[in-house]
């Protein structure tokens, strides 16, 4: 390997990484003890009442050596999940 390709592994290890709070797809079945495949399924209710949130991200994947976009979750703070049912009050705006 030259050094510029370890240059680009070096950085781009450091560069493209889950966001502090997320898990990946794959953390989250193997704490559910699932397949990547029913996580979504599982957690779909939480996913649309708010309290869990689901994003992609670019993630470095050092077997392959590329970057992947790699589907992660996390728990919503109780002050920001979304309140079911509950609409924002509506306000007349003066013409």
């Amino acid at each position: 390997m030259n050094n510029w390709e370890q240059f680009v592994q070096t950085d781009s290890t450091k560069r493209y990484v889950l966001p502090k709070g997320w898990d990946s797809k794959e953390v989250v079945a193997n704490k559910l003890g699932c397949s990547d495949d029913q996580v979504r399924k599982i957690l779909s209710p939480a996913i649309k009442d708010g309290t869990i949130e689901t994003s992609a991200f670019p993630v470095w994947d050092k077997m392959t050596k590329r970057v992947n976009r790699t589907t992660a979750y996390r728990r919503v703070p109780p002050a920001v999940a979304k309140a079911p049912g509950k609409a924002l009050p509506l306000v007349k705006v003066k013409k």
